[in-house]
């Protein structure tokens, strides 16, 4: 019986270390996209991975639409993540968020949420941003924000714009649901080399964290970004509350 149940943890840790390497590496993550597909723009499709090991959920980043509100020219970013069918018999989940935003100044007009979890009501939210009084509207109330207030899809839309090779510290504004909070973070060149062909990164490292200083509400991301795809996220990882999350790109359709 101790036998047989050594040999059962050794499978486990030799599987667990083998979904960690697959799931971390940059070289076998992109291996595994090249040759699945181009890097071109498209829908950008993405893997979640529980404490950098366990797939629970996969994510997909769609491209911007160039649409009008409110008799302006807008662009929309949109996106959506869901568990995966394993554990759907267990957690069942399902998040959707779109983004307004000005494609000149890349500040968001209208963010929205929803979030279906089963055996609960879904979760919707609207925000709308008043970026010229530093403004938000959310549930009915107004809260006041700081300039350049941004979204979770427009703070992204943002970054891929930066200039990496120029840009090596960063600073956002963010608020979804009545805080503020802050964003800071530094970039450091990166490479990942196969055959012949050099795909050049930029290693991001970021903390966000509340503006009132709460040392409840803050939140560890770094990203790995492809310099050479409009700087494409390759690989996330959040660390908040205790847990890590990984997500790394699986593909481009």
């Amino acid at each position: 019986m101790k036998k047989i149940t050594l040999i059962f943890l050794l499978i486990v840790a030799a599987a667990s270390f083998a979904s960690y390497r697959s799931n971390n590496n940059l070289k076998i993550i992109l291996t595994n996209l090249t040759a699945k597909t181009d890097i071109k723009p498209g829908t950008s499709e993405y893997s979640i991975n529980f404490l950098n090991i366990l797939p629970v959920g996969s994510a997909r980043f769609l491209p911007e639409t160039e649409e009008t509100y409110s008799g302006k020219k807008i662009l929309k970013l949109q996106a959506e993540a869901e568990s995966i069918r394993l554990i759907s018999p267990i957690f069942k989940a399902k998040a959707v968020i779109e983004s307004l935003i000005d494609p000149k100044s890349g500040n968001p007009y209208i963010f929205k949420q929803k979030i279906e979890i089963s055996g609960r009501p879904n979760s919707i939210k609207e925000v709308e941003y008043d970026q010229k009084n530093n403004v938000m509207k959310i549930a009915g109330s107004s809260r006041s924000t700081l300039a350049n207030t941004q979204d979770a899809l427009s703070a992204i839309y943002n970054l891929r714009r930066m200039d990496f090779d120029n840009v090596k510290n960063f600073e956002m504004n963010i608020n979804t649901n009545q805080k503020n909070y802050i964003l800071t973070g530094s970039v450091a060149p990166g490479e990942v080399k196969l055959g012949n062909k050099v795909y050049r990164l930029a290693i991001l490292r970021a903390e966000i964290k509340r503006r009132d200083k709460n040392p409840y509400h803050k939140s560890i991301v770094s990203m790995v970004l492809l310099k050479d795809a409009k700087n494409l996220p390759l690989l996330i990882k959040v660390f908040s509350s205790g847990a890590l999350i990984n997500v790394k790109l699986t593909d481009i359709k």
